[in-house]
Formats: structure tokens, sequence, C-alpha cells
């Protein structure tokens, strides 16, 4: 009975192939090599911060300074 009915539903089951999902966080990962932390936050972190703060529907985002480059 469970089988039954749970293929009933799984064909019945609306599918789209680009369903619209709305994700409200945004991660980004900068990287400079051969600057300083400091430098780094307020010349790449913050004004990069700033334009996606502007972006409507954006519930967080975080943006972190580390010395170690992610873009090797």
């Amino acid at each position: 009975m469970i089988f039954t009915f749970g293929s009933y539903t799984y064909i019945k089951m609306p599918r789209e192939s680009n369903p619209d999902i709305q994700i409200p966080i945004i991660i980004v990962f900068v990287g400079f090599p051969g600057i300083s932390v400091e430098d780094s936050e307020k010349l790449l972190v913050l004004p990069i911060e700033n334009e996606l703060r502007s972006i409507e529907g954006v519930k967080e985002l975080r943006a972190f300074a580390t010395i170690e480059s992610f873009c090797n």
C-alpha cells in the first residue's frame, strides 16, 4: 500500500528543470598575495561588502580577510 501511494505521488509530483530557488546568502573569498590582512580588509573586503549589501533580498553577508590566498 505504501509503495503504491508513494509511486502515485512520485509520478504526480510537479517537477521543474530549472526551479526558482532563492538563496539569501552571499559568500565571497578574495585573495591578493603579498598584502597585509589590514590592507586586504580595507582595500578589498570592505568595498566589495558595501557593494554586495546593495543587492535586494540578501539576508546575510559575511566577509573575511585572511593571510592565506584562496585563489591558488
